[in-house]
């Protein structure tokens, strides 16, 4: 827990640090931007004006009508320098509400930003490849109307949100990784940190580290005195010290992950505040979904989508977390009655994990109940896997009643199977001693 604990608290610092930068930009671009707009963009686009008027008057002394060839540019410039004064007076009221924490007027200059954004990418689209979605413009857009109406603090960058309908190419991988990282939202309150936890798989860590501490059952119990070998030479089944030593360590596992979890919270919470509980995470909808006469969310061209407040999405990560562990607990603790050593009963655990949750996406319209499909905490909650499987039934009610219900099942089993096996034992030993 010590280790886990230096690990939350050097973690957030970096966290902290990169958040910081980031609004730090973000803020001095705003504050920049009126002066960038008054000494730079707009004489560029006055001396374009100048230079076309020339034009015009060259042509008309050619014997040509400047008006009809070069006049529309003079239109086109004035409207550009129309919208560049409004972009900096949204932009120059955006900085001094940000000081003053009043979110409004930031969402009215990034959603006026990302409006035009939107048109210039749909039109670039129509004849270049763009790896980036329409999806994730509309989404970001629609994200930011959320938390202006619930007036959430801002989170940036925010200008785009990564999604499942990107069309990268193989040979743009590093390119991909990239944009990832430019458009990654971050924020260093608790809530947004355990939800970062979740988000970039950084749950597996307090995962593996418990499972290696409690998982190995009795394979870690064998070559010296162990208690259990000692109880063993007492009158309790072995059967039930298996039973017994499960639950023991999926408590431990548990508890001491839930502890992990709230420690998150609590640092950032300290260092910064508490968080948003209405901040919108997004949520995928499948095809079947989408096109359904009652489905009520948003509908872009790529898919159907909507948010999610993030203190919901938590909720719903740690109890499909709280699921995973007593399963991989179970699975764990079976695979030691087998195994000799606790490295190979880790090595099955996860060689089998992994097969499995590669198996569950060939299963096509039966992927639901597969256990193994839902080790991938953050893509259950957020509609990922149901989205790319076009399956509905995928959710995090059914994920975490396949877990459970796995988990009973090989715990009963491996129990019965257990009683039989000694059953099976004393009569052999019978029948030797008759001979």
């Amino acid at each position: 827990m010590v280790v886990l604990a230096i690990a939350v608290i050097a973690g957030y610092v970096f966290l902290a640090e990169q958040v910081k930068e980031k609004e730090s930009e973000t803020i001095g671009k705003l504050a920049n931007e009126p002066l960038q707009t008054e000494n730079e963009l707009i004489p560029y686009f006055e001396e374009r004006i100048r230079e076309t008027e020339k034009s015009i008057e060259e042509a008309n002394q050619n014997g040509e009508n400047g008006e009809f060839i070069y006049g529309h540019n003079i239109d086109y410039y004035n409207d550009m320098i129309a919208e560049a004064r409004e972009r900096a007076a949204l932009a120059a009221t955006a900085a001094a509400a940000y000081k003053e924490e009043k979110w409004a007027p930031v969402y009215d200059y990034q959603l006026f930003e990302d409006h035009r954004r939107l048109d210039m990418v749909a039109e670039s689209k129509k004849g270049v490849h763009i790896p980036e979605s329409l999806f994730g413009y509309e989404a970001a857009i629609l994200q930011k109307e959320w938390m202006k109406e619930h007036n959430i603090k801002p989170v940036f960058p925010g200008s785009y949100i990564s999604n499942i309908h990107e069309q990268w190419k193989p040979e743009d991988r590093k390119a991909k990784e990239w944009s990832r990282k430019l458009y990654r939202n971050m924020d260093h309150s608790g809530l947004f940190s355990l939800y970062m936890v979740f988000r970039d798989y950084l749950f597996f860590i307090p995962m593996c580290l418990l499972i290696l501490l409690v998982g190995s059952g009795f394979s870690g119990e064998r070559g010296k005195r162990p208690t259990l070998h000692l109880l063993e030479t007492m009158p309790i089944k072995r059967r039930s010290l298996f039973l017994g030593k499960t639950i023991y360590s999926s408590v431990v596992a548990m508890g001491s992950a839930m502890v992990t979890f709230l420690f998150v919270v609590l640092v950032g919470t300290i260092f910064n505040r508490f968080g948003d509980w209405m901040y919108p995470v997004l949520r995928y909808h499948s095809n079947y979904e989408k096109q359904s006469f009652d489905f009520t969310g948003n509908r872009a061209f790529e898919g159907g989508y909507t948010f999610m407040p993030l203190g919901e999405y938590l909720l719903k990560a740690l109890l499909l977390y709280v699921c995973v562990t007593l399963f991989l607990i179970a699975l764990a603790n079976i695979i030691g009655l087998v195994a000799r050593q606790p490295l190979v009963v880790y090595a099955l655990t996860g060689l089998i994990s992994v097969a499995g949750y590669l198996a569950s996406w060939k299963l096509d319209d039966f992927a639901q109940f597969s256990p193994f499909l839902y080790l991938n905490v953050p893509k259950i909650v957020n509609g990922e896997i149901l989205t790319l499987l076009n399956n509905p039934a995928i959710s995090v009610t059914m994920a975490c009643a396949m877990l459970l219900g796995t988990t009973v099942i090989l715990l009963v089993v491996t129990y019965f199977w257990m009683s039989f096996e000694k059953k099976s034992l004393k009569k052999r030993k019978h029948s030797v001693a008759e001979v």
